[in-house]
């Protein structure tokens, strides 16, 4: 079933906002517990719709980058532990409640490990490298000493 065209442009529209303010944040121009801009305000400065903005801080808040309350302006989350457990729990709840649930758990857990070693070999650099053997070392030499 494809999206229709209208519901393609908001997403399009919205994943800009999401990208900009997340952006933001990661640069310290939104700092922990900071109020995001008003929706007016984001409006006028991406051009957008109101319901393009309210998708985008949807889409911020399931990331965990911000705390969106009914009725309050939403602030922004430091990520840290507590943020990747409150994004993560419903996620790891469903996995585990579908059947063959703890091995769909096992492997998303292997997914987002790989992606974690591709993204510290696309920054390491040849003393990280360096470390990494010697620490690999280390455990293949605690292997016999349980």
């Amino acid at each position: 079933m494809e999206m229709p065209e209208q519901d393609r442009k908001t997403a399009r529209a919205a994943d800009a906002i999401v990208a900009a303010v997340e952006a933001r944040i990661a640069s310290g121009g939104l700092k922990d517990g900071a109020p995001l801009p008003a929706e007016r305000a984001l409006m006028e400065e991406f051009g957008a719709s109101r319901t393009v903005v309210r998708e985008a801080i949807t889409a911020l808040s399931n990331r965990g980058l911000i705390d969106a309350r009914p009725r309050f302006r939403p602030v922004v989350r430091r990520i840290g532990y507590q943020s990747v457990i409150d994004a993560t729990s419903p996620v790891i709840r469903r996995l585990l409640s579908e059947k063959d649930g703890v091995r769909n758990l096992y492997k998303t857990r292997v997914f987002v490990e790989r992606l974690l070693v591709r993204d510290a070999a696309l920054d390491a650099d040849r003393e990280d490298i360096r470390r990494l053997k010697e620490a690999l070392a280390r455990n293949a030499d605690a292997i016999e000493d349980s």
